[in-house]
């Protein structure tokens, strides 16, 4: 009985016609061993060994006892063993399993402090980089990180990243607190972003508004997609309402005393710092005052008049007699009041005993007054002897 691959004969030969080859112990067979299995993954590789005596002939064409393979798709190979009546055949299919297609979703940019969700896709189960286990995962990265996902199905798998930028926070500042006067405007100043938007609907980082009553403004500064806030106080304090009063016309050589009208802090055109002041202008002249509260001035102006102040002469005194007739002459102003009553510029009186009169000169608001006196002499007493 001859044997040869899985054929066997019943043949007779006579003993010289017969030619004998050696068959290895164990007969003629032969088989495959796959590592790691004959399933694989598609881009994976299997390693195919021979169990039997050698020498080894593949289908792939090689020949050593061990060969690795990376099949695209599902393929048969064999091998043969041993030569002649003890040459050995066997065969093993690889099936070739599709991979997974993993898709971690695109890159995402967040702001610090933020969380991102990431979803992956392409398979029925996923690992993450993090630990994580899920197709979604949420993340807080504090600096810009990458991600990879495991995706298997099927045994196989795949592999995928996605990276999330983290842009830092500006740290927005509205500036410190002011305050404004009524009336007047203020420039508010924000910094820490590269662009900004007030909650008045004003954009820039300097506005300049005139507000009318207490202000609280809050400012967005943005840069790289995140943004900070911040508020600023607006306080408008009412102005002094500066005001002067006193005497408005005064007659050279007078003084007259002014009087600011308004709290806070004064501050007079003549150097002055209290709440009035006494003045003595040679000529009309116009007092200035400042005054200053809660940061806000108020100024007031005041025209002091000086009228010319007139030179009152009543005359030269004078001796007269007993019963004289004497005329008085006044000089100097408009207007004349002399002291016995009379409103005229001369007077004439009759002495009869040493007297003194004054005179009042008027011309406008301002007088002068002046005395004469009238010094009586006795008569002499004439007496003639006999």
């Amino acid at each position: 009985r001859i044997t040869s691959g899985n054929q066997a004969y019943n043949e007779i030969y006579t003993i010289d016609d017969l030619q004998v080859e050696g068959i290895p112990a164990g007969g003629g067979s032969t088989s495959i061993d796959v590592s790691p299995g004959t399933t694989i993954c598609s881009g994976s590789s299997a390693t195919l060994t021979a169990q039997g005596s050698g020498p080894y002939s593949w289908s792939t064409g090689a020949t050593t006892q061990s060969i690795t393979v990376s099949p695209s798709t599902q393929t048969n190979y064999t091998v043969s063993t041993g030569t002649g009546c003890a040459q050995a055949m066997a065969n093993q299919v690889i099936t070739v399993l599709p991979l997974p297609n993993a898709n971690a979703g695109s890159n995402k940019t967040i702001c610090a402090g933020e969380s991102v969700t990431l979803n992956a896709s392409g398979g029925t189960s996923y690992v993450w980089s993090s630990g994580q286990v899920g197709q979604s995962i949420s993340v807080s990265p504090t600096s810009s990180r990458s991600y990879t996902v495991t995706v298997s199905q099927a045994g196989c798998s795949d592999t995928d990243n996605v990276t999330v930028f983290v842009n830092s926070v500006p740290n927005v500042s509205a500036g410190s607190d002011r305050e404004v006067c009524g009336g007047a405007s203020v420039t508010l100043t924000a910094s820490g972003a590269s662009s900004y938007n007030w909650s008045n609907g004003m954009s820039g980082s300097s506005i300049t508004l005139t507000p009318t009553s207490n202000t609280t403004l809050t400012v967005t500064g943005t840069s790289g997609g995140c943004s900070d806030s911040d508020q600023v106080n607006v306080t408008v304090n009412a102005p002094p309402n500066a005001g002067i009063t006193g005497q408005n016309r005064i007659c050279s050589g007078s003084s007259t005393t002014l009087f600011a009208q308004g709290n806070g802090i004064y501050n007079w055109s003549n150097g002055g710092f209290g709440n009035s002041i006494n003045v003595s202008p040679t000529s009309t002249t116009t007092y200035g005052l400042t005054i200053t509260n809660n940061g806000c001035q108020d100024v007031a102006n005041y025209v002091v008049q000086v009228d010319p102040t007139p030179s009152a002469d009543a005359g030269e005194d004078e001796l007269v007699c007993d019963g004289d007739r004497v005329t008085l002459s006044a000089s100097g102003g408009s207007f004349y009041e002399w002291s016995n009553g009379s409103f005229s510029q001369s007077i004439t009186v009759d002495v009869s005993n040493s007297t003194t009169y004054t005179v009042t000169v008027s011309d406008g608001n301002c007088s002068d007054t002046d005395d004469v006196t009238l010094l009586l002499v006795p008569l002499p007493f004439a007496d003639i002897g006999g």
